[in-house]
């Protein structure tokens, strides 16, 4: 299995305890979470902050009929987005980092629903 190649070099042992050596490390096969665009996450993240402040940690996990609901705020949100709106005048942060956690809350719901029928089926 191959490593991706970092550019830092170390020091060796060698005659002359200085011969440069590269670094391995085996992930080639491991998720690449550096591939998440960061400065979207971290609006999503303040999204998902404001949200937890204004109705508590979680909550969107206790809203009833939170599938129809969710989607349909996913859908206010791009829809804000298409008519040049692009930010919530409610908090400032992007209608499209709304739109990202509806549609994630979504994804883990489906998820999960998944694994908790995987178990009961044993």
């Amino acid at each position: 299995m191959s490593g991706i190649k970092t550019p830092y070099m170390g020091w060796g042992i060698g005659p002359d305890h200085m011969t440069p050596i590269e670094g391995t490390k085996h992930d080639a096969d491991k998720p690449r979470w550096d591939l998440l665009p960061i400065n979207v996450t971290e609006e999503v993240v303040q999204v998902l902050t404001h949200g937890a402040q204004k109705y508590g940690d979680d909550n969107w996990r206790r809203v009833p009929e939170s599938r129809r609901r969710y989607y349909a705020a996913a859908m206010r949100h791009i829809t804000a987005y298409w008519k040049g709106w692009e930010e919530d005048p409610e908090d400032d942060l992007g209608h499209l980092a709304h739109a990202i956690c509806c549609l994630m809350f979504l994804e883990e719901m489906r998820i999960e629903e998944q694994l908790a029928q995987s178990e009961r089926e044993g």
